[in-house]
């Protein structure tokens, strides 16, 4: 079974990290901490810088024309955007558009700070502004997996990305949506995910397998979602 982790973070070390992958994407949700251990990613492995808009922009720039960064990320509450920011973050990703690397849109909904949640209809303007850019929903909406499937499955440029999700919610009313994402979504743009550290990788892998044997998820659709779609969007 070959196997893309789309989504792993090395905040913690290693320890705990009990799957063998083929390939990581490492993101790193810090400047800071992105000059400090970029060069710990193996060469095999893809690099995801999030995308502060405010602060690095000719950082990011270099980085990406020295062939550093295979993906961006957009995580609303890290970066403390609320729903009047968002014409600002269009005005600075267009220029970064032109350089066709894949979007990662965090979209976990969590914590108190309401005003900074991720914001489904923003994302879904933000995909349909840049239609030539890929966008990855990181965890698939979490509690509003439902929701974001039915919203944006018909755009061609977004991605359904799987980490934390199964393993996190697996005893919430929710798991049940993520099932119809499996059954039903483009089997081309689902990927998976395990947001090490914090979920277990080996449980996230595992909720995957069992709902791909309940919904009888051919092995080519399961080889796809595990690490050829992957492959072909980091690649």
């Amino acid at each position: 079974m070959k196997i893309f982790d789309t989504h792993y973070h090395i905040d913690r070390g290693t320890e705990g990290y009990n799957i063998q992958p083929q390939k990581r994407n490492w993101i790193f949700n810090f400047t800071e901490q992105y000059k400090l251990q970029a060069s710990s990613v193996p060469k095999d492995d893809t690099r995801t810088l999030i995308f502060d808009y405010n602060h690095q922009l000719p950082f990011i720039r270099q980085e990406i024309a020295s062939g550093q960064l295979a993906a961006l990320k957009i995580h609303s509450r890290l970066l403390k955007i609320t729903d009047t920011d968002y014409s600002d973050l269009f005005d600075a990703f267009s220029p970064f558009s032109h350089f066709g690397l894949p979007v990662i849109m965090d979209a976990f909904y969590f914590g108190d700070e309401l005003e900074v949640q991720p914001n489904l209809r923003r994302i879904a303007e933000m995909a349909k502004l840049f239609p030539e850019t890929t966008f990855i929903i990181a965890h698939s909406g979490g509690i509003k997996v439902l929701e974001y499937f039915l919203h944006l499955k018909n755009l061609p440029n977004v991605v359904f990305e799987l980490s934390l999700s199964l393993s996190y919610l697996k005893h919430a009313s929710v798991y049940k949506d993520f099932e119809v994402l499996l059954r039903f979504g483009d089997k081309n743009r689902i990927i998976f995910g395990t947001d090490f550290p914090y979920v277990d990788p080996a449980d996230q892998l595992t909720q995957f397998l069992k709902i791909s044997r309940e919904i009888a998820l051919a092995d080519e659709d399961q080889e796809k979602i595990l690490y050829t779609n992957a492959n072909r969007i980091f690649g």
